[in-house]
């Protein structure tokens, strides 16, 4: 998606790039080898979790409407930070600030302020 409008510059600079999914099929798999070549590692699991990467590993970590969804987005970014190296970028897309985060049985505001 952001390499078909260029809207992130990451692409072009990035030596590598890995991917990390929930799963191995979802809805936006498509048959066939994989549309963007250049993953170097693709990962399925827990995102807020993560235990196969060493902290320190990434130079960005980009997330494109995964915050929202994820029980404990509070985990999920400090894992996200570990893995990054100590100058490295988190760089989030998330939905607009009236969105709601899903957090066990009780839906939390996200709030800008």
């Amino acid at each position: 998606m952001f390499r078909r409008w260029n809207l992130w510059p990451l692409y072009p600079v990035a030596r590598r790039l890995d991917n990390y999914n929930y799963a191995r099929q979802t809805i936006w798999s498509t048959s066939g080898p994989s549309t963007f070549s250049r993953y170097e590692h693709e990962f399925i699991g827990e995102a807020s979790e993560m235990p196969e990467i060493p902290s320190g590993t990434y130079d960005f970590l980009l997330a494109s409407h995964v915050l929202e969804h994820m029980a404990n987005p509070l985990k999920t970014l400090h894992t996200w930070v570990r893995v990054l190296r100590p100058e490295g970028y988190l760089v989030l897309w998330c939905p607009i600030a009236t969105a709601h985060l899903t957090t066990g049985d009780r839906l939390q505001r996200w709030s800008t302020s």
